[in-house]
Formats: structure tokens, sequence, C-alpha cells
């Protein structure tokens, strides 16, 4: 197995992908920017996830965070799947406007309020009063 130092990624210009040892690689463009990936398998699948880009992310930290992931997959875990799953409630955050919010933690509180009037008096409040106002401000 071809391991390679740090020197050898720093000169390493030849586009394609370059194998720096355990599943780790050096994706080099054809414009000459690098970046790092690391191969895995979980429940039989091949998975590939980026660790950064070259030189912000070294040879050294490259396999640091290679090794961390590998940890994460040992225990059962996809890093992969754990990193879309943050983007998708980041996404989910970011989007969240008072309105949405509010209709969230009325469905949640509905459940404890015994009364239907009660019930049906806290939203119309907010449809009538707030939501023409801020209803669509982001939280």
């Amino acid at each position: 197995m071809n391991v390679l130092t740090e020197l050898e990624v720093k000169s390493l210009n030849t586009p394609g992908r370059h194998s720096v040892g355990d599943s780790l690689y050096l994706n080099v463009s054809a414009g000459n920017s690098k970046s790092w990936s690391w191969q895995y398998r979980v429940e039989g699948k091949r998975r590939e996830v980026g660790l950064g880009s070259y030189p912000f992310v070294s040879c050294k930290e490259a396999r640091k965070k290679k090794d961390a992931f590998k940890v994460e997959v040992a225990n059962g875990n996809d890093p992969l799947a754990k990193r879309e799953a943050e983007k998708a409630e980041q996404h989910r955050l970011r989007s969240m406007t008072f309105k949405k919010a509010a209709c969230e933690v009325h469905a949640i509180k509905q459940q404890e309020w015994m009364n239907g009037k009660h019930q049906d008096q806290w939203i119309n409040t907010l449809r009538t009063y707030a939501f023409p106002m801020i209803g669509n401000t982001a939280v």
C-alpha cells in the first residue's frame, strides 16, 4: 500500500484520487485544488465523507478526523448520516418563523389544555393579532 507523506501530498498535482492509506484519499482537481475524503462501510453500504480541503486540513489532521470517524463507525454510527441530519435540523431552524413555532407549540400544549374553547382561543388570538404583524419573522 502506498502511503503518502505530507511532503508528497504538498507536491502532488496529478488530477485524480490518490490513496493516502487506510481508505483515506486526497482528491486533486484539474485546477489543482485538493480535498480529503474517507471511505467506509455501514450496513454493507459504501459511504464517503469529506474531511476538508488541503492545506486548511493537513495530512495529520485528516488522519485524526478519519480516526475519529472510524471510532464512530465502530460504535455503530454513520458519521455521514449524522452530518446530514444536523444539516437538515439547521435548515429547519433557519426556516422557522414565528407562525411555524407558535403552531408547533400549540400542537404540544393543546394536549395539556382540557377546555376545547381555551385551545382554540390561544391560537386564534395569535392568528388575529400576532401572525399578521410578525408571523413571517424568523425566530
